[in-house]
């Protein structure tokens, strides 16, 4: 057997998974225009010509602007990758006229101003789905995607959810992909939520997670935050007669040879266990 001789033990190394910028909420406070810690920014409050949508306690309320097109609008603040995901559960009170419930994407808002991308599923008495690239100035927009059908109505219960990767626009309802457009004009912006202008009743969502990691789904992000936890690792300086000093990397506080346990040169090319044993 040959001798191993314990140089130095290097350091250890402690760190978090990495994870995309993720936000959730139940929508637990009563606030108008929502806030939720300064979390949302809102169309009126911000935006002037645009509504804002308020907060009860596990749900949302629309209050669109008095002007055509005026859709009730909140963005979450900061800053976020370009690819985007946001999904919601809906709700229905009572709907009438032209409910929507509203994704935006990659979307700012600010005085006169409102870019990005708005992802909308109709409601009953209604049955549409509308992707729309909104293009600064009030009732300034362009429709990118509108197929009809009681297939695209939203109801209550349903998940809803949006995407865009690279210039792909995707929206899913319950996991199945409803529609999809491409478009290439904004490459920044913010997720957010909206509802339809004028009154069309009491309705919005209960939930709602946005994402810049695509794959998250908001049960997956929950489970995610929850069972994360600190990755321990230590590097150990060793020499072998048959390797010379190689480097072994384990996780911390495991005692012994394992499939935890691997080996790497002083190049960063890793080495098989049968010649550290040798």
């Amino acid at each position: 057997m040959n001798r191993v001789h314990v140089l130095m033990v290097v350091l250890v190394v402690t760190g978090m998974t990495g994870w995309a910028r993720t936000y959730t909420t139940s929508f637990p406070l009563t606030e108008s225009p929502v806030s939720e810690s300064g979390n949302w920014i809102n169309g009126a409050a911000t935006g002037i010509d645009w509504g804002d949508i308020s907060t009860t306690p596990g749900e949302t309320h629309p209050h669109p602007g008095p002007a055509r097109y005026a859709d009730a609008t909140a963005l979450l603040t900061g800053t976020w990758g370009p690819n985007q995901t946001a999904q919601a559960t809906v709700y229905v009170n009572n709907a009438y006229n032209f409910p929507e419930v509203e994704f935006r994407l990659r979307s700012t808002l600010s005085p006169h101003l409102c870019n990005g991308y708005e992802i909308t599923f109709s409601l009953p008495p209604n049955a549409y789905l509308l992707i729309v690239r909104w293009n600064g100035p009030l009732g300034n927009y362009t429709v990118l995607s509108n197929p009809t059908g009681s297939q695209y109505q939203a109801k209550a219960g349903d998940v809803v959810k949006a995407t865009i990767v690279g210039n792909v626009i995707t929206a899913y309802k319950n996991g199945v992909q409803m529609g999809q457009a491409t478009d290439s004009t904004y490459t920044s912006g913010n997720p957010g939520m909206g509802f339809n202008e004028q009154t069309n009743g009491d309705y919005g969502y209960t939930n709602f997670t946005a994402t810049d990691g695509i794959t998250a789904t908001h049960g997956e992000v929950q489970a995610a935050q929850a069972n994360r936890q600190p990755s321990k690792r230590c590097f150990t300086l060793l020499e072998a007669p048959r390797t010379g000093v190689y480097i072994r990397v384990a996780d911390e506080g495991k005692k012994g040879a394992g499939t935890d346990e691997r080996f790497f040169d002083l190049s960063g090319r890793e080495i098989p266990r049968m010649l550290i044993r040798q």
